[in-house]
């Protein structure tokens, strides 16, 4: 299963920070699972979503879309896209205190597996958008 509501991905999963983000401390980091070849958030993918998204104070938004290794390499990267567009959209509409975030979107479909491909339950651990909530910087 994918990680729950608001608990950290594993640290092989997570993107590196930069000097440029050390003013800016992470809030919440999760990854949301989606079925074989759709970009329909699920209930529990929305519920996940919903719980790591309150708060205030968030001022960058990183949205990642993944696959599996199942299928043409661009139809998995459209794939990816629309499920990081599908989380976008999302939180656009269901969270308008998130409106003044910066949102950084990003798809791609033969890169960054969380585990290996060769299982189903592999592949459907891959099959996944993660998401990071960061705090705006106190110095700006």
């Amino acid at each position: 299963m994918i990680a729950g509501p608001q608990a950290p991905l594993p640290a092989a999963q997570r993107t590196a920070i930069g000097p440029e983000d050390a003013a800016e401390p992470l809030v919440s980091e999760i990854a949301v699972g989606f079925p074989f070849g759709s970009a329909v958030l699920t209930a529990a993918a929305r519920a996940s979503i919903d719980a790591a998204a309150k708060g205030d104070g968030i001022g960058r938004i990183d949205i990642r879309g993944r696959t599996d290794n199942v299928g043409p390499a661009a139809a998995n990267d459209l794939l990816a896209r629309q499920r990081a567009a599908a989380v976008a959209q999302y939180l656009r509409a269901r969270h308008p205190h998130l409106a003044g975030a910066e949102v950084k979107v990003d798809g791609r479909g033969v890169c960054c597996y969380a585990t290996e491909n060769d299982t189903p339950e592999g592949r459907a651990r891959n099959r996944r958008v993660e998401i990071a909530f960061w705090r705006v910087s106190s110095d700006l």
